[in-house]
């Protein structure tokens, strides 16, 4: 009688063993099946079929088809303004696409000394993967990175005063890139010949289709405009 009792209890046992088993293999089964978090389209795959692929091994990427975002690449200097700016614009292949900005990224690359923005489109969305460029209009005045030149290692550009030259530091100006500034609305701007001027040379005033050519003095003429705000453009986005 023990002895059939003890081959009862060994083989309830092995079936709660088996059950065990079961379950396991169900749970490991059930793993194989990927399912995506989200809807949208796989743009890269890293396995194959019948690969095994350990837990947390990265099998796929995808993309949302919804609530798309662009990224761009915003210098350092310039992102206290892209914030403040309107305006935001992505132009791909021709389109422009309204977009808004959603958060900046509170690190700077050390490198490129830029920050991320992220921003969310307002109406139609470009394609997945589209890269482009971004436009904004920037609070201020501004003027194009043309005018920009370097004076006892200072950059700064040039305007008129009283037919003579006048050399406007602007140390945090970038080279490349737009940079701003604060000027009465009368202020004259020399926009030509400003990369031969110094400090304190005489102009003259020339017609736009005039080459530079020489002021009394012998010093360089330039012509002289008014101020000219000029809009900011952000980096590659989208990628």
């Amino acid at each position: 009688m023990q002895a059939l009792q003890a081959e009862r209890d060994s083989a309830a046992a092995e079936l709660r063993v088996a059950r065990a088993d079961r379950a396991v293999a169900e749970r490991n089964v059930a793993k194989t099946r990927i399912t995506a978090p989200f809807d949208g389209a796989v743009v890269e795959r890293f396995a194959q079929v019948g690969t095994l692929a350990a837990a947390g091994t990265p099998l796929l990427r995808m993309v949302a088809s919804e609530g798309l975002e662009v990224e761009a690449s915003v210098q350092a200097a310039d992102a206290a303004g892209f914030a403040a700016a309107s305006g935001h614009v992505f132009e791909h292949a021709g389109e422009e696409y309204p977009v808004t900005l959603l958060r900046m990224v509170g690190v700077v690359d050390r490198t490129a000394r830029t920050q991320v923005a992220r921003l969310g489109f307002d109406g139609l969305a470009a394609p997945v993967g589209s890269a482009g460029t971004l436009r904004w209009e920037a609070p201020g005045q501004r003027l194009p990175p043309d005018l920009l030149v370097l004076r006892e290692g200072t950059h700064g550009f040039f305007v008129v005063d009283a037919d003579v030259a006048r050399f406007v530091p602007v140390p945090e100006a970038q080279p490349g890139r737009a940079f701003q500034v604060e000027l009465a609305p009368d202020t004259r701007v020399i926009v030509r010949g400003q990369q031969a001027l110094e400090d304190g040379d005489p102009v003259r005033e020339a017609a736009r289709d005039e080459e530079p050519g020489v002021g009394s003095g012998d010093a360089p003429a330039a012509d002289a405009g008014e101020t000219r705000p000029a809009d900011a453009t952000g980096g590659g986005a989208g990628d």
